[in-house]
């Protein structure tokens, strides 16, 4: 698929962002603001899913425990996308094992609460760079730990 793809249109780079917490959602959106990036949000993995099925997102990030099912389903669900966008994990309970659970099921790395603005914005541009025009990789300015509660 080409790299065009992992934008909407308009040079803004897409990651979808998997949490029914409206802190997580509203942190993603500070730390990537526009207009480099569009950050959706979905609340559950059913809403992911409807995202997944018709958008071609850069990344997911999603939060380790989702209501409606394990993170794990959620990383079937994005490798049975058509872009395959890379998952990155979201937890207040990271570990190395929960490390080596996500890479071993195909994930792409996880996230440890309260965010790190740096490593958010390394990780995540790490997982996207490769997918997205190079004309688009944005340098925007980083909060530090917006929402480190």
């Amino acid at each position: 698929m080409s790299t065009e793809a992992f934008h909407d249109g308009r040079g803004r780079i897409e990651i979808l962002v998997v949490s029914s917490a409206e802190e997580d959602q509203k942190y993603f959106r500070l730390l990537f603001p526009r207009p480099a990036w569009r950050v959706l949000s979905a609340e559950s993995m059913r809403d992911a899913a409807k995202f997944l099925r018709t958008r071609p997102v850069a990344a997911v990030l999603t939060e380790h425990d989702l209501e409606d099912g394990p993170w794990s389903d959620l990383l079937d669900l994005a490798a049975s996308a058509p872009w395959s966008p890379p998952v990155v994990v979201v937890s207040r309970h990271a570990d190395e094992a929960m490390w080596a659970q996500v890479l071993n099921l195909g994930g792409y790395d996880v996230l440890m609460k309260p965010f790190d603005a740096t490593e958010v914005r390394r990780v995540v541009g790490m997982a996207v760079r490769g997918r997205i025009p190079r004309s688009l990789s944005p340098e925007t300015p980083i909060p530090d730990m917006i929402g480190a509660r």
